[in-house]
């Protein structure tokens, strides 16, 4: 509660470290609150001094006579700062200056007298904005109810500088979220007219006014943001049913908006488009652009001509240099003149948004979901969150171009994102903003990142503001090799830089979490062995019988990964042996030169790509053959296992946790031993009985570790990973109303 004299309006200045480069904003604000003064208004001016330099202290003290009051505040942070001012501000109306920018004589009796007329729900900003300094530009800001203003756009663009006015209650009702360094949140500025519309007030300029803006190379806090690619935060205003409310009842979608290009720009496009398309017209195109050069330069010296800026606005310029030297008239000519950007992102995401659908507990990103083990892993963790009540709603966004055909095989109650197609056409960064503001507004309990490119993005940049309102995890499988031999993939690349904000790193193989352990110093409570389930095997496999020809079975992606290379090496050595090997699969991501040899071997069946290992004809083979260079825990291994399949694998990644030599299988190790896969596979048609009592082994060791209800229990096991769902809730609640009544 207020006790001290109520005034018309209190202008808050704050500062920083401006050092004596204040006094100029400071003669300034002067002017504007004499002028304002002199109209018959009561105006005081109030100095808040964040966390000051000593220069600026030494400063404001000497100069402390030309304030109602000076505060210094210890927050570090400009809208706490504000917010400090505003607490103390004795003014019925407030209005905002920053330490190193210039405000038009006029702005402040304009405003004040444009916030009479307008209501109480109204802000008032400056019709124009022009920075001068480090950079020239003319901002022409735009009222809600202009024909060119676009909610959608506010996803990647601030519509209004810091500059602005309206009653003191607006901002003690909405004050500035706090956005320190470091924290991963920044725009206090851009948030705060986000979420004052998302309230119901409304933003408009004030005709005749103009803002001059200081710019800098270096150093300042918007420069900071995006250096260190900071974010708002959440906002009502991203609320589905409140944007779309806006969006609809505004009168300009469909205006078209006006050209954000250069004049000759699309002009040159469609020249080079035509002229690409033929050899001589790809010769002529250097000739083709220069002739066109004096047609662009008229075009832009006549858009300069349509866009003079207005008189006023000239002589609030010029009149200008009095307080501002550096602030001349001269570079007016080179002035770029900003128009309404007119962002792509923010128009897909009100589609995306009730794509995802109310509120849930859990979203996984990924980057597709087809036939491969990453893909098989999401489809265990969706399902079995879903099925067993350990989630409230789970989210599966999949965030590359691919398509899904395991889609259908997630439970009913989990939803799926297509956020590929929804982002089409979208470049890098805005796909990046589109999806972290969507995950930042829906705020998940859990976000787990398994295997996605944009995922990994996402954790790297903004894992800090993520992380403030949900926990991240990720899944890691092997460790990739390039074909140069380095290592090379997630692993190596992202996790590190990522680490520090991820609640846990989860892998189905122990043997990537040691090798992470020991070559980053990843801390093993946060590193989490999560074994994947086996299926129940739904057909068995056939029993060898030496008199007849082995059967084996190579199922997998045809890549460079899976050593296509080595299955015909070691096919090629069995062709006098009766071994046969049908191969299933296809190339995914890139094609091994080898499956041309398959093609020429007469023991060898390619037989197409698979849907899932289920779909195939187990009974008709005896073993299973795995040549892979590199790799994780296999499901292949595991789906052959369960079968009855007897395994014969390359010692790689955690293979070796499942086929142990001489106990559940063949292990070959070195991993390119062609005779130790020819021996394996011989001994397995000679000896079926050794055969089956290793399959037989492999089964006890599935039923024992790779069990489903052994998932769910490391599932539940997991720190902070579950959040019981709302079936689990009920019935823990009714469960404590019966023991309270008993």
């Amino acid at each position: 509660m207020r006790t001290e004299t109520v005034l018309d309006l209190t202008l808050i200045l704050n500062a920083h470290r401006e050092g004596t480069l204040v006094h100029r904003t400071v003669r300034n604000a002067r002017n504007a609150v004499e002028f304002a003064r002199g109209a018959g208004y009561h105006v005081e001016l109030r100095a808040v001094l964040d966390r000051p330099c000593e220069e600026t202290a030494a400063y404001f003290e000497r100069w402390s006579g030309a304030f109602d009051a000076v505060m210094i505040v210890d927050e570090g942070d400009p809208g706490c700062a504000r917010n400090h001012g505003v607490r103390s501000a004795r003014g019925d109306l407030i209005a905002f200056l920053d330490g190193d920018d210039l405000i038009s004589r006029e702005w402040l009796l304009a405003a004040v007298r444009a916030l009479e007329r307008a209501g109480p729900d109204t802000i008032v900003h400056p019709e124009y904005v022009i920075s001068f300094g480090a950079t020239h530009v003319v901002w022409r800001m735009l009222s809600q109810s202009d024909p060119d203003f676009r909610y959608e756009d506010l996803l990647e663009t601030n519509h209004w500088v810091s500059t602005s006015m309206a009653r003191r209650e607006v901002y003690l009702e909405v004050p500035y979220a706090r956005g320190p360094r470091g924290s991963g949140f920044g725009y206090e500025d851009h948030y705060w007219n986000c979420e004052t519309i998302g309230r119901g007030y409304r933003h408009i300029t004030v005709p005749e006014t103009v803002l001059f803006k200081r710019s800098k190379l270096g150093g300042s806090q918007l420069n900071n943001s995006i250096a260190s690619a900071d974010v708002a935060p959440a906002s009502r205003f991203f609320d589905v049913d409140v944007l779309a409310r806006l969006v609809e009842n505004s009168g300009n979608r469909a205006r078209r908006p006006r050209a954000m290009t250069r004049p000759g720009w699309r002009l040159r496009r469609i020249v080079a488009a035509v002229a690409g398309r033929t050899r001589l017209g790809r010769r002529a195109l250097p000739l083709l652009k220069a002739s066109l050069s004096p047609w662009i330069r008229a075009l832009r010296a006549a858009r300069t001509r349509r866009e003079a800026l207005p008189a006023w606005l000239e002589r609030e310029w010029a009149e200008l240099r009095v307080v501002e030297p550096g602030c001349a008239l001269s570079p007016l000519s080179r002035a770029t003149r900003r128009r309404p950007v007119r962002g792509h992102a923010g128009a897909r995401y009100l589609a995306l948004a009730r794509a995802f659908g109310p509120a849930a507990s859990h979203v996984i990103l990924v980057p597709h979901l087809a036939t491969g083990g990453a893909d098989l892993e999401t489809l265990h963790y969706a399902n079995a969150l879903q099925r067993e009540n350990l989630a409230r709603g789970v989210v599966v966004i999949a965030t590359d171009g691919r398509d899904s055909p395991w889609r259908d095989r997630l439970d009913d109650a989990v939803r799926f994102v297509d956020f590929a197609e929804a982002a089409q056409g979208l470049e890098a960064a805005e796909r990046r903003a589109l999806l972290v503001r969507l995950l930042l507004q829906m705020q998940p309990d859990v976000v787990h990142n398994m295997n996605s490119a944009l995922g990994w993005e996402l954790f790297a940049l903004h894992g800090r503001a993520l992380g403030s309102g949900s926990r991240l995890y990720a899944s890691v499988f092997c460790e990739h090799q390039a074909p140069d031999g380095r290592q090379a993939g997630y692993v190596f690349e992202d996790l590190p830089g990522c680490y520090p904000e991820l609640r846990g790193v989860l892998a189905d193989n122990q043997r990537i979490l040691d090798r992470l352990e020991a070559e980053f110093g990843l801390d093993p409570a946060r590193l989490h062995f999560h074994p994947q389930p086996a299926p129940a095997p739904v057909r068995r496999a056939a029993t060898p019988d030496p008199e007849r020809p082995l059967e084996v079975l190579w199922a997998g992606r045809l890549d460079r990964q899976k050593r296509v290379d080595l299955l015909a090496a070691v096919a090629a050595r069995c062709v006098d042996q009766n071994i046969r090997f049908h191969v299933f699969g296809c190339s995914v991501i890139d094609a091994d030169p080898a499956i041309g040899q398959l093609e020429q071997l007469p023991n060898v069946e390619l037989r197409g790509a698979f849907q899932s290992f289920e779909t195939l004809p187990i009974e008709d083979f005896h073993a299973l053959l795995y040549t892979s260079a590199f790799d994780g825990m296999p499901n292949v291994l595991l789906e052959a296992a369960a079968a009855g399949l007897p395994l014969v694998a390359s010692g790689v990644g955690g293979v070796a946790e499942l086929v142990k030599q001489g106990e559940t299988g063949w292990l070959v190790d070195p991993a390119d031993d062609v005779e130790a896969y020819v021996e394996a596979l011989r001994a397995i048609h000679l000896d079926p009985k050794l055969a089956h009592l290793r399959a037989d082994c492999a089964a006890a060791l599935l039923a024992e570790r790779y069990a489903y209800k052994a998932f769910v229990a490391s599932l539940q096991r997991l720190p902070g990973y579950t959040t019981p769902g709302r079936a689990a809730v009920v019935a823990s609640t009714l469960e404590s109303l019966r023991g309270s009544e008993s």
